[in-house]
């Protein structure tokens, strides 16, 4: 009658130190919190973007090109821009 009970014993054992082993992976909810918000100003430059462009009546070639190079220029604006606040921060 040990075999069952000694089963039960090992998966227990193996669950509780896959809890242990899980909870130290997973990352805390305010660092999610705060890294979902380092998504927002991307996510407000994409959509100006896309209603600048929709709004202005322009040849689809010249309208691409002018999406293409608006997004790369803010996208390195604001990349700068969040490495200066967090550089300020720290300091």
């Amino acid at each position: 009658m040990s075999g069952p009970i000694d089963l039960r014993l090992t998966v227990l054992v193996a669950i509780d130190q896959n809890r242990r082993y899980m909870s130290k992976l997973t990352p805390p909810i305010d660092n999610l919190r705060s890294r979902s918000w380092q998504l927002l100003p991307y996510t407000l430059l994409g959509t100006i973007l896309f209603a600048w462009v929709s709004s202005a009546h322009l040849n689809p070639y010249f309208s691409a090109y002018l999406v293409l190079l608006a997004a790369q220029l803010g996208t390195v604006g604001i990349y700068l821009l969040m490495a200066r606040l967090k550089k300020s921060k720290k300091n």
